[in-house]
């Protein structure tokens, strides 16, 4: 999913710009960029990203993606000019990243109704859709990753049965930025993004019945389920499925 791949390249900027200071700046210069770094991570709680998918039992539905990072913007609005860590920047072309995804996503067939989030104020950034199918809504997603050229099935949907495979490894996408920097930058990275997680909450207009990732919550209304991916903290994700499972519905 490019979104991820585009957040996590932004990180990895910005770890690797700071550490770069080194490179060109005086020792001084350095701790203060690096301080601001970890300060911005360690102390805000990261970022929240929140997947949200109503699916109706007509196979219809609506998509959400949404990554709230206004705990960052806060501490970065709050620093002086010269103490703000390099790399920031970028974040503010991510709403522009997800505004240019319309372009891919107006013409799949199914899909409709596409907004951006752009909000670099409260810096809060993504996107929402309705599709008119689990197919219409595998084949966005599938656009949603240029850079993907064998097209893995991502959502399917059957009777009573919405699915969803283990497809885009998060954790690896970050990795491969930061390889260029070497094993001892990674493992600074992931200090710094430990909490990183990724939330999916999953609507339906009728009970469910099962979800089979052991990660699942389900609502007091059987309506709704939850489910919470850790990028960089295996140890709190149960079983082996990831973000992937298969949520059967009951019959009303």
């Amino acid at each position: 999913m490019n979104y991820f791949s585009y957040i996590c390249t932004q990180f990895a900027q910005a770890a690797q710009n700071t550490i770069n200071l080194k490179k060109n700046r005086m020792k001084q210069q350095l701790i203060v960029g690096l301080m601001a770094f970890i300060s911005l991570f360690l102390f805000t709680g990261c970022i929240d990203f929140l997947e949200d998918i109503t699916y109706h039992r007509n196979g219809s539905g609506s998509y959400k993606f949404t990554m709230d990072a206004s705990a960052i913007g806060e501490l970065v609005n709050s620093m002086g000019k010269d103490e703000k860590p390099e790399g920031l920047g970028g974040m503010n072309d991510m709403g522009k990243a997800f505004m240019e995804m319309e372009d891919k996503l107006k013409n799949v067939p199914g899909i409709s109704n596409f907004k951006a989030i752009n909000d670099t104020i409260n810096y809060l950034f993504g996107f929402s859709y309705d599709f008119k199918n689990a197919t219409a809504l595998n084949i966005a997603m599938q656009q949603q990753d240029p850079k993907e050229t064998v097209k893995k099935t991502m959502f399917s949907g059957k009777k009573r049965k919405l699915i969803r495979s283990n497809n885009g490894g998060m954790a690896d996408v970050f990795k491969k930025e930061m390889a260029g920097e070497g094993d001892e930058n990674m493992e600074m990275a992931k200090g710094f993004l430990a909490d990183m997680k990724l939330r999916t909450v999953y609507h339906f207009d009728r009970k469910v019945k099962s979800s089979s990732n052991e990660n699942s919550l389900i609502s007091k209304d059987k309506k709704e389920v939850t489910i919470d991916y850790y990028f960089f903290k295996p140890e709190m994700n149960k079983g082996n499925e990831g973000i992937g499972t298969t949520i059967k519905l009951k019959c009303w």
